[in-house]
């Protein structure tokens, strides 16, 4: 569990992040071609072509993810009927005060589906809930079951006044997430800009999480609960305590249990250890055909920094151009869980791909 004021693990002063923006595997051998084939094979499993390289297919999840896609699949039959309340971009039942209250209702129903406008921005200045122990929040505290859908360009975001996060899950709770961008949330010295998952459930599809801060976990805080993201963007998020310090996970924090998929975590920038990903005490980090490039943290893990008690497994993934003093691609903390890569590249990053030495079978 984080607290506000308290980095994961080391804390030190902000990073500026870059590096390269395509990447192709053909030019990484042998390695390329068992993932291309990988790729090729699990094509039926999960629908469309693959792509031959882990930089289009990283292009195609950010550019998906950027332009609030709509959703992709219908997801599985609930076990009720989920009532379809549409928020439009304006007017008496529509906008910013619109959606909170269709999610107030919704929480009140215990569930419920909200639809958003396309070309949107439900833009906020202030915190609506100041109920929770960890800062103010934009919209209500998630308590039931509740989807929120929009795209295209559809937007949620902080545009100004005090410091405060967009979305909260509360214990228990659910919230799924489609086809929207979280933008600009800043929760200061509390954990989670964008969204913090307090022991919840939380599903984002063809989401972009950007431009959000806090001490730790600035996209994304998944405290003990469970987080699943697909065709999802996690971009320019900053650690960063008013103190100076800050902690960790500029991308995400996560001590829960957590699945990245057919996603993308880039430019994001922690102030400590962490880039792209934070994962410890207890928590499990699973990424599949996904990237972790151009991200940067002051001291360790510019792309993962795997802490005590955390275990993370890469499949099919490509970790590459990300920095840090130490451990650019990956750190993995001694005694910490195993990191395993399986078919997945950690090159290019700087100063090294993987600390310490050995630490992660086969990376260097």
């Amino acid at each position: 569990m984080v607290n506000g004021g308290k980095e994961p693990e080391i804390r030190d002063a902000r990073m500026r992040c870059g590096g390269l923006r395509d990447v192709s595997l053909s030019d990484v051998g042998g390695a390329a071609k068992t993932i291309h084939h990988r790729q090729r094979e699990m094509s039926t499993l999960f629908g469309g072509s693959l792509m031959g390289s882990f930089a289009r297919t990283a292009g195609s999840v950010a550019a998906a993810a950027l332009m609030g896609a709509g959703v992709a699949a219908a997801s599985p039959p609930s076990a009720y009927a989920q009532p379809v309340v549409t928020v439009p971009c304006s007017g008496p039942a529509g906008g910013a005060a619109g959606l909170v209250t269709a999610i107030k209702n919704a929480n009140a129903a215990g569930h419920g589906t909200i639809r958003l406008a396309a070309n949107c921005n439900y833009d906020f200045t202030a915190p609506t809930d100041t109920s929770g122990t960890r800062g103010g929040d934009a919209l209500p505290i998630i308590s039931g079951d509740i989807t929120i859908i929009g795209g295209p360009s559809t937007h949620i975001r902080r545009v100004g006044g005090p410091q405060f996060r967009l979305f909260e899950v509360f214990t228990g709770a659910r919230l799924t997430i489609k086809g929207i961008f979280i933008e600009g949330g800043d929760s200061g010295v509390w954990t989670g800009g964008g969204i913090l998952s307090a022991r919840g459930t939380l599903v984002l599809h063809k989401v972009t999480l950007r431009n959000n801060t806090a001490d730790n976990g600035a996209g994304l805080s998944n405290d003990s609960g469970t987080a699943v993201l697909s065709y999802t963007l996690v971009t320019d998020n900053t650690t960063i305590h008013p103190s100076g310090a800050g902690g960790g996970g500029a991308g995400i924090y996560n001590d829960g249990r957590l699945e990245v998929k057919f996603s993308q975590l880039s430019f994001n920038s922690a102030n400590s250890s962490g880039g792209g990903v934070y994962n410890e005490l207890g928590g499990t980090a699973f990424f599949f055909r996904s990237t972790l490039d151009k991200n940067t943290a002051k001291i360790r893990g510019g792309g993962l920094l795997n802490g005590v008690g955390g275990r993370a497994r890469l499949v099919l993934t490509l970790v590459k151009a990300n920095s840090a003093s130490d451990g650019g691609g990956i750190f993995r903390v001694p005694d910490s869980g195993p990191v395993t890569l399986n078919d997945s590249l950690v090159i290019a990053n700087a100063p090294n791909n993987c600390r310490p030495v050995g630490s992660v079978p086969g990376c260097s």
